[in-house]
């Protein structure tokens, strides 16, 4: 039977991981400019972490219930562009407010059709066992990739936001969050006959 207890673990791990990344925003357009570059790049990978194993591990199984993850995915790119502006923004830059309002914005709505319609039809659809299982795979996913996330502002790192949003624009192909950030770091070095970099560094 479908679960119906409102406060899922999967509900309550979601919950917890849109107002970290709220937060961590908040944070970046309160402190001392010294320290915004500091907070921006935990950003930064903590929300490639949280897209990925939204995008891996939930949406799949969310289309077996007739969800749509056109939708998720635009959001997915939409927050890692806005993100790696801040990056690349002087401390000075005039559109730094407007960037931080710009993905406060994209972070609210994305959090909302996520637990109006993603979390909704899973919890509507799937068993308090595989609810909970599901859980579990993406919060091992999220870990998985806050240990290794990828850099915005880097050239090869660069690329990964921009499948992203190609994908969401419907270039086709596979979501790229179905690779890690480390596989395709491998995949772009073997490409440029780089040498693979050694995994125990």
């Amino acid at each position: 039977m479908p679960d119906t207890d409102p406060n899922t673990r999967l509900r309550s791990l979601l919950d917890e991981d849109h107002e970290h990344l709220a937060g961590l925003l908040r944070e970046a357009a309160e402190v001392p400019e010294i320290r915004r570059q500091t907070v921006l790049e935990q950003l930064a990978g903590q929300l490639y972490a949280h897209n990925a194993a939204e995008a891996d591990e939930l949406a799949p199984v969310a289309r077996e219930a007739d969800y749509a993850a056109h939708g998720l995915a635009e959001d997915h790119a939409r927050t890692a562009q806005l993100v790696r502006a801040l990056l690349l923004a002087v401390p000075d830059d005039a559109r730094f407010g407007p960037l931080v309002d710009d993905l406060a914005e994209a972070l609210r709505r994305h959090e909302t059709a996520v637990r109006a319609d993603l979390v909704g039809r899973l919890e509507a659809s799937l068993d308090a066992d595989r609810l909970d299982a599901l859980a579990t795979a993406y919060r091992d996913r999220r870990d998985a990739e806050r240990r290794h996330p990828p850099d915005p502002t880097a050239e090869d790192d660069r690329l990964i936001v921009e499948a992203m949003a190609g994908w969401a624009a419907g270039q086709g192909g596979d979501p790229p969050h179905a690779m890690s950030a480390e596989r395709l770091r491998r995949d772009l070095g073997r490409a440029r006959g780089q040498r693979p970099p050694d995994p125990g560094h």
